[in-house]
This record gives C-alpha cells, sequence and structure tokens, in this order.
C-alpha cells in the first residue's frame, strides 16, 4: 500500500493502526506463502498439481504464510510509525 500524499494519509489514518498492519500483513503473507509452498512442491520434484492437494503442500502454505504474514505485519507497522512520522495526525479542523 504506497502512501506518498497527505491526502491519502488522512483517509487510511482514521480506519487506525490495527487494520493498516493486519491488511499489510494479509495482502503480503497469503501470496508470499503459497507461491513459497508451491516452489518448494515444485522443487521436490513432485508432480504439478497433484501435489497441491496433499497435506504436506497444506501444511507448508500454512507454515509459509504465517510466517509472511508475520513479517508484513512487521513491516506495515514500521510503515505506519515512518507515515506517522511523515505526515503526522491529520487536521480534524478542515473535516466539517
Amino acid at each position: 500500500m504506497w502512501i506518498n500524499r497527505q491526502e491519502q494519509w488522512d483517509e487510511v489514518r482514521p480506519k487506525g493502526v490495527r487494520r493498516f498492519v493486519l491488511v499489510g500483513g494479509l495482502m503480503r503473507g497469503i501470496p508470499m506463502g503459497l507461491a513459497v509452498a508451491t516452489a518448494i512442491e515444485l522443487s521436490l520434484g513432485n508432480p504439478f498439481p497433484e501435489a497441491l492437494t496433499t497435506s504436506s503442500f497444506l501444511g507448508r502454505a500454512l507454515l509459509a504464510g504465517a510466517l509472511f504474514t508475520a513479517g508484513g505485519c512487521a513491516t506495515a507497522y514500521a510503515q505506519w510509525r515512518s507515515l506517522e512520522r511523515r505526515f503526522g495526525k491529520p487536521d480534524m479542523s478542515d473535516w466539517g
């Protein structure tokens, strides 16, 4: 999620840090977890697409998804802190 203007930050910030971190973590974790688990299955020489229906794939996908989601949440939190320093809190006097 790229935020490079004050107006964008003023729309995102009221939704809260929890939502920002959770959405950021999931947007990174789910696709990366599936991609890494698929790459592992292919590198092990398991037949494709049959390998995607095995319990070992599911376990790898869940583990990789959890790890990448945690990393995504940490990155999103760091981004939130950076945006707070850059743009600060929105000016509530302009909100009607």
